[in-house]
This record gives structure tokens, C-alpha cells and sequence, in this order.
């Protein structure tokens, strides 16, 4: 359920496979795979279900990358599916979702050269909000597709607490292309950020740098003297045109996500919301540019 074998430019592993473990492999071969951050995420339903992740806009859907795969039918009867064989059900396994078909067994995935990257997070005070909010209107869908970005809103569950506004994420390529484009963002909004983080590695490094981020609000949540709060998230995803090789971003791969020319979507998420006496909802907004619109 875990087997891994890699070559030059593709991996065929087993649907137990975890990202992390994946992940690490790669990097030793100097390639990596368009995918998530988490780390326990599990390869197989990250794959068939799409797969978001912070080379999206320069590579595509974890679907898109999927060559070949080997899966047990209802009936029992086992099938090695591709671009020409079983080419319905290929399709279909490239992002309508795990388990609806039958049980996959290996997939064979395209892998990626894994270039340097740019880790950010700037925060401003939420007096700047406004004038974040409108700046990221303007500015998320003309981002280079080698930018992944997220702008969120947070209001803490105690009401003593300030909001924050944060823009974090990370770009392929060189440092001196992040600073300008985040400086620019910055002349936009008219006030200088409260914090600034920028560090330049590898992509294994920046790929890494959303999941511990995401850990610290979750702390800081947990930590909170009222963590209870409404949370409602708006998401830009990812553009995802798949292009193949030498192809424009107006030639999209064929798979089963739809709405790839979306300029948006939207998520609403509960969180554990107890309405007490001495303070009113809270309420926590997040857009994320992963995705040209």
C-alpha cells in the first residue's frame, strides 16, 4: 500500500502512501510533486479527489499529474487505466473524488524539478483592513503564476484581542521578484505591515511553510481565553490549467474538475460557535490566491 519507485521524470506509488514520506523522497531526487502541504494527507484521495497545493497555478491539480493507474472494480476484476486505455475511466479518476469507482492500487504520477522558493507572511493592524481587502481585489488576479498567497481576516474569540490581517504564502524563483511584488502589494495598501517574513530556500522548505503557519493560528485559537468563533472562508484557488508541455494556459488538460475559469469560490465553515453575553460573534474571512481569475 506504500511502495514507491521513482525515475526521472515520474513515481508510481502505492495509495497509502503518505505526503510527507512522498515528499522527502522526491527531494532527494531533486523533483517534487504539484500537491498539498499536509503532511499525513494521503497521496490516493488527495489525487482523485483534485489536490490543491502551492505549485497549482504553475503546474496544476495533483490530478492532472496522474499518468496511469491500476484499480479493482466492483466485480472484482482488476484494470491498468490511462490516456488510452480505459480512457473514461481515467478521466474520471482525475479529480471526481475517491472510492466512487472502485479501489485504486498504484497510480503512476508526473513529478516536477523542485526549484528554489520564497516563503512570506506580513500582518497588518486591523485598521489597515479595508485597505488590504481592496488591494488584494486588484492585485490577486494579475499575481505571476508562479505566486500562491492567502489573505486572512481574524477576529479572536476574546474580545480584548485585536484582529490581525495576514497575506502569507510563497514564489518560485528569486528572492528579489517576491520583495518587489509584496512591495508592491504594500504601496497599494498605503500603511507599512505591522511583521514582515520573507526567507528564500528550497521548495521543499516554502512547502512546508503554510502547514507550520496554519499550526500557530490553530495554537493561538486553542489558546485563546474564548477559541469559540464563526469562521467564514472565501477562496481564490488555484487556476489549475494543467497545461502539458509547451502549451498555453488557454489549452486546459482534460480531467473531471470543473470551473477552472472561475475568478472565485466560497467557503463557509462553522467552528464550534457559543454565543456568550459579554461578547458578540466573531467572525474570520480568508481569501487565498492560488488560482489566476
Amino acid at each position: 500500500m506504500c511502495s514507491l519507485s521513482i525515475r526521472a521524470d515520474h513515481v508510481r506509488v502505492g495509495p497509502g502512501m503518505r505526503l510527507d514520506g512522498l515528499y522527502d523522497a522526491l527531494h532527494n531526487r531533486g523533483r517534487t510533486l504539484p500537491a498539498g502541504s499536509g503532511a499525513t494527507v494521503g497521496i490516493a484521495g488527495l489525487t482523485l479527489a483534485g489536490g490543491l497545493g502551492i505549485l497549482g497555478r504553475t503546474h496544476g491539480l495533483t490530478c492532472d499529474q496522474l499518468l496511469g493507474a491500476q484499480i479493482v472494480l466492483a466485480d472484482g476484476h482488476t484494470l491498468d487505466c490511462d490516456e488510452h486505455h480505459e480512457s473514461e475511466l481515467f478521466w474520471a479518476l482525475r479529480g471526481a473524488g475517491s472510492g466512487h469507482f472502485g479501489v485504486v492500487t498504484s497510480l503512476l504520477l508526473r513529478t516536477v524539478e523542485a526549484s528554489p522558493a520564497t516563503a512570506f507572511h506580513l500582518t497588518w493592524s486591523h485598521r489597515h483592513a479595508a485597505a488590504v481587502a481592496e488591494s488584494w481585489q486588484h492585485w490577486a488576479p494579475r499575481a505571476p503564476e508562479e505566486l500562491t498567497a492567502s489573505l486572512l481576516f481574524t477576529v479572536p474569540g476574546a474580545i480584548n484581542e485585536p484582529p490581525c490581517v495576514s497575506l502569507f504564502g510563497a514564489m518560485l524563483g528569486a528572492d528579489l521578484d517576491t520583495h518587489a511584488l509584496l512591495q508592491g502589494f504594500s504601496g497599494r495598501v498605503g500603511g507599512d505591515p505591522q511583521t514582515i517574513h520573507v526567507a528564500h530556500g528550497s521548495h521543499h522548505d516554502a512547502r512546508r511553510y503554510p502547514t507550520a503557519l496554519g499550526d500557530q493560528f490553530e495554537e493561538l485559537d486553542r489558546a485563546s481565553s474564548q477559541p469559540a468563533r464563526l469562521q467564514q472562508v472565501g477562496v481564490l484557488p488555484p487556476h489549475a490549467s494543467g497545461r502539458r508541455p509547451g502549451s498555453t494556459a488557454s489549452q486546459p488538460r482534460e480531467g473531471a474538475p470543473c470551473r477552472r475559469d472561475a475568478r472565485a469560490r466560497l467557503q463557509a465553515l462553522g467552528r464550534g460557535l457559543q454565543p456568550a453575553p459579554d461578547r458578540c460573534d466573531r467572525l474570520s474571512c480568508r481569501s487565498s490566491l492560488t488560482g489566476r481569475c
